[in-house]
């Protein structure tokens, strides 16, 4: 993922949303108050969807102007990085899960749960997989 290279409102709005995110989702799971966390999680993985819809990138990726192409390498980094943050707080309750997210994104984990939760360019450079299957269907056991 390139990194990003404009930061204007969006961007500037979803990461302060990040930070409050990330400084209420650590005491909560510390204090295993995992329902309360997730609802912390998802309300910034759907802020992280509204960001998307306002940033379009599938119109800016049809473009060919110079600011639309950087918009959209900023647009893909910075929802790349949303969804590495927001997956990173899942871990304590979907562990695997998220080992497959970070996969995808060509993220390795380091070793301090709280040192991943830093917006950064943690993924620049890396490549994202083509496809995953996060949730395969369950298999009907054959009849007997």
């Amino acid at each position: 993922m390139p990194a990003a290279e404009v930061s204007e409102k969006p961007e500037q709005d979803l990461q302060a949303l990040w930070v409050k995110t990330r400084d209420e989702v650590i005491p909560l799971n510390e204090g295993f108050q995992f329902h309360v966390a997730l609802e912390r999680t998802f309300a910034f993985i759907t802020a992280t969807n509204a960001y998307i819809e306002t940033r379009a990138p599938w119109k800016l990726g049809k473009s060919a102007a110079p600011a639309d192409q950087a918009l959209l390498r900023t647009s893909l980094a910075t929802m790349a990085e949303a969804l590495r943050l927001g997956v990173s707080l899942l871990a304590a309750v979907m562990p695997e899960t998220t080992v497959k997210i970070h996969g995808v994104l060509g993220y390795a984990v380091g070793g301090i749960w709280r040192d991943e939760l830093v917006w950064g360019g943690r993924l620049t450079g890396s490549k994202v997989a083509e496809t995953a299957i996060l949730f395969p269907r369950p298999q009907a056991e054959p009849k007997a």
